[in-house]
């Protein structure tokens, strides 16, 4: 019986184990303490009152059994019933660093890290796995105090413990996202590598944007025989990515396994990354090879569509994706294909039709409209944003809507400025240079007027107007001016 239960907790068959203990008339300690760890894998409701029956009519020498201690702290804990598991605790007269553990890692769980933290503190003569708890608490904070706990930590812990693989990885893990990267690399260079420790690594090197690092730990991993994994791909795609250079992308990916490359999240990183280098065939390839993309797929298609200026085509695909698949990601890469193509109108009715318009979708939308130069419209936008959330959580974020508002103005204003400055100037030095043309005076006098006269009318036209300030020479010929002529038709024609 106690065999067949603790297989049942092994294989993750909770509900099987507690089925076999309810059979159990008069359960010993060992049938109980199964029973508990199988609840914690549960976590649930119908777990905890279960536990909170049978611990109640446990008699007082159980609670001598550490180890049945233990599994009742880590059950209470996995429940989420916090309150339970420091009473017990506390009342412990001989506590074990098993129980330690229990309860830094149910403090961890129940995002309580500082009281974790202080639990730690506590601790005399700490094991390897109470260190690694440490450091993913200081991981999870990653504030300039935990920092100097896990230098301070590492350097006093015992030599022998530097051999312990869980141990380096966990500490890595923890300085990456401290962000001290000086301490990392002095670490790993001295530490027998694996594919999880250069996984670690590639990660921070990833949030620190710096791809060009991840790509040096592959070619590393190659020298030291270490075979890559799914993981790993996936961050090489991420880094190529960000580079965005095409040869070295194709370079890299030439050289994923066959059996790496079939995987799904392998044809969405793809996709993604095909888009930031500019080759939207090569993703759409890989995205028409898909039998039933998903929403992942669709998304990162649309995506890839947008950064390339094909908001046309990033519209048809949004048009054909099953309504079901289309969540916060796809609403914000659609409004922003329709920004970078100049489909405002489109953006719009998009923007009308969803139903839970998150922050970020707001934040997307309203760049759209700033753009466009529609600053009143994204003014508006702004407000009907505040209405609709509480202050106190919005505040920040309309701050950042804001800023984005005014910069979009401030730049708007400064191209508008440059384009009259530089106007004025080119005017100035064709009317100073006609003075010196003797007899052509007349001639160049009238083409300058001409050109005037074509850039009064352009209508606070930016784009157009540069047009125009390109051909503003005064030597310029008879061409030149037919050419501005018909651009200055045409944009009037598309008013």
């Amino acid at each position: 019986m106690i065999f067949k239960n603790f297989c049942y907790i092994r294989n993750n068959q909770a509900n099987k184990a507690i089925d076999v203990f309810n059979k159990i008339k008069n359960p010993d300690e060992i049938n109980v303490n199964l029973l508990f760890n199988a609840c914690a894998q549960l976590g649930t409701n119908e777990a905890l009152t279960l536990v909170n029956n049978v611990s109640s009519q446990m008699p007082k020498s159980s609670y001598s059994n550490t180890r049945l201690l233990t599994s009742l702290l880590d059950v209470w804990m996995k429940c989420g019933d916090v309150t339970n598991a420091e009473l017990l605790y506390n009342k412990s007269t001989k506590k074990t660093l098993s129980m330690y553990g229990a309860m830094m890692k149910g403090y961890m769980d129940n995002n309580m890290i500082n009281k974790s933290i202080d639990l730690f503190h506590e601790i005399k003569d700490p094991d390897e796995v109470i260190i690694i708890l440490l450091f993913n608490d200081c991981a999870q904070l990653a504030t300039k105090e935990t920092l100097n706990l896990i230098k301070k930590v590492f350097k006093e812990i015992p030599k022998d413990y530097h051999s312990n693989t869980r141990l380096l990885t966990s500490i890595l893990d923890a300085l990456i996202k401290c962000g001290d990267f000086s301490s990392v690399k002095i670490i790993f260079s001295n530490m027998e590598k694996s594919v999880i420790t250069y996984s670690i690594m590639m990660n921070g090197y990833i949030k620190e944007n710096n791809p060009k690092q991840v790509l040096d730990l592959f070619n590393q991993m190659k020298i030291d025989g270490i075979e890559a994994d799914l993981i790993i791909y996936l961050y090489i795609i991420k880094a190529l990515s960000d580079i965005g250079d095409y040869s070295l992308s194709l370079s890299f990916i030439k050289q994923i396994p066959h059996s790496i490359a079939v995987d799904n999240r392998i044809h969405n990183a793809l996709i993604d990354m095909w888009g930031k280098t500019g080759d939207f065939d090569e993703a759409k390839k890989i995205f028409e090879k898909i039998f039933q993309p998903n929403q992942i797929e669709y998304t990162s298609m649309i995506n890839s569509y947008g950064l390339n200026g094909m908001g046309i085509q990033a519209l048809e695909l949004f048009h054909q994706m099953p309504s079901e698949f289309i969540d916060e990601r796809t609403y914000i890469c659609i409004l922003n294909a329709c920004s970078h193509s100049g489909l405002v109108d489109e953006a719009r009715s998009i923007f009308d039709k969803i139903q839970v318009k998150s922050e970020k979708i707001y934040s997307t939308m309203i760049d759209c409209l700033s753009r466009a130069a529609f600053f009143e419209e994204a003014q508006k936008l702004i407000d009907e944003f505040e209405c609709h959330h509480s202050p106190v959580r919005s505040i920040h974020r309309l701050g950042k809507l804001q800023d984005d508002l005014d910069s979009a103005q401030k730049h708007k204003a400064q191209l508008e400025f440059a384009v009259d400055l530089c106007t004025q100037k080119k005017l100035f030095r064709a009317q100073k240079l006609i003075d010196d043309l003797d007899g052509e005076k007349p001639h160049w006098t009238i083409i300058a007027e001409n050109l005037q006269k074509i850039y009064d009318n352009l209508l606070d036209d930016v784009l157009v107007s540069s047009g125009i300030i390109g051909y503003l020479d005064p030597l310029t010929s008879s061409l030149h001016y037919e050419a501005i002529h018909n651009a200055v038709i045409i944009q009037n024609s598309n008013r």
